[in-house]
């Protein structure tokens, strides 16, 4: 069998690729350290409610990459002073509550058993290198040349990882894809198959008690179904044949939760009218033989159906959205785009469900109409 590293070997040198028919384009490597550092803990909160900071000296293992293979993997020019780091982020990348972009002020050298200072100095962009929510476990920082060296030689504590880039041409790319991420799958190391959530350094300080140990969840010969593995390798042409696939059982679940509730509204609404019509029609009689105009009566319906639907859709669709703003806002006290864009169709598909129910409070009001002799 081969190992994660022959394979790496048989990308770079086209073996497999061209069992394909695929052409390897752009390949580079880079070694990136995983070494303990510092950080802030937002996880609890005090005996009045408030979020507790607790610095820690040693937080969580993060992973750094010197800036000439920065430059080398991502074409982009840097410059990261000694003592200095900057963080790797997506294009919208926010602080929020539980995570700042300078947390980190020191590395940890485990084989000197001192710190290394360190002094944060802005982001760089370069999705393609971003972990994750790219904070905490899953932060990675780009460091000087120098500050590498330093780390790299006060460190042993954790392996060393290897980022790999390529572009694929022609042949069959997505079979090529499913194939590299089988054999990854299957033949990556034991100690590489956690979870996302996983940290090294807590698992040495919390041992066999350690909750995210082993908790890896993926199936090499199905790259389909959502996966929860650190090291999962990303593959475009596999992110564009089966990202809707990824989520079709839970948009189907939601979209048959939803067809059912909304059928489930209308029939009671439905009902409730028409059950307003047949109480009330030997009132609208009575009013009737008391003088009272077609007009009046068309109106006192219209009054009596309204409330079997303008509340309740005010708060089905109104309350909806106002709570899927405040769990997005409370979520980590920030709202980025995707978000922002979720909140509208959110708002689209509301307005949508009160645009039936008006026509369905029109159908309504007609048949209660006409029950009471009251159209014309």
């Amino acid at each position: 069998m081969l190992s994660a590293e022959k394979i790496l070997d048989r990308i770079e040198g086209d073996a497999l690729a061209s069992e394909y028919g695929v052409t390897i384009k752009n390949y580079r490597s880079a070694q990136l350290i995983q070494a303990v550092g510092s950080g802030v803990n937002r996880d609890d909160v005090d005996e009045n409610g408030n979020l507790k900071e607790i610095y820690e000296k040693r937080h969580r293992v993060y992973e750094f990459i010197r800036a000439s293979d920065y430059e080398r993997l991502t074409g982009q020019r840097v410059k990261v002073e000694r003592g200095t780091y900057r963080m790797i982020q997506g294009a919208d990348a926010e602080e929020n509550l539980f995570f700042r972009f300078d947390d980190m002020d020191q590395v940890y050298l485990d084989q000197e058993d001192r710190f290394l200072p360190m002094e944060y100095a802005g982001n760089l962009t370069y999705q393609s290198l971003v972990q994750g929510r790219g904070f905490d476990n899953e932060a990675r920082y780009v460091v000087n040349d120098r500050d590498y060296r330093v780390i790299a030689e006060g460190t042993a504590q954790f392996p060393r990882e290897t980022q790999v880039f390529f572009d694929s041409r022609g042949g069959d790319d997505l079979a090529f894809s499913e194939e590299l991420y089988r054999q990854f799958g299957e033949l990556m190391a034991e100690d590489m198959k956690v979870c996302g959530a996983y940290d090294g350094w807590e698992s040495l300080q919390e041992g066999e008690d350690y909750s995210y140990a082993g908790m890896a969840v993926y199936d090499p010969q199905n790259p389909v179904l959502a996966a929860d593995w650190q090291y999962e390798p990303m593959f475009l042409p596999l992110e564009e044949a089966y990202s809707l696939a990824s989520y079709a059982v839970y948009l189907l679940l939601f979209l048959y939760v939803a067809a059912v509730c909304l059928a489930a509204a209308c029939i009671v609404g439905y009902a409730r009218s028409q059950s307003v019509g047949l109480s009330s029609a030997q009132v609208f009689a009575d009013l009737r033989r008391l003088g009272a105009d077609r007009k009046y009566l068309r109106r006192l319906l219209k009054q009596q159906i309204q409330k079997v639907y303008v509340l309740p859709t005010i708060i089905g669709c109104g309350g909806i959205w106002l709570f899927e703003l405040l769990l997005m806002k409370m979520n980590d006290g920030r709202m980025t785009g995707a978000e922002a864009e979720t909140l509208l169709l959110c708002g689209g598909i509301a307005l949508a469900a009160a645009a039936l129910q008006y026509l369905l409070y029109r159908f309504s009001l007609r048949k209660v109409e006409g029950m009471l002799e009251l159209k014309g």
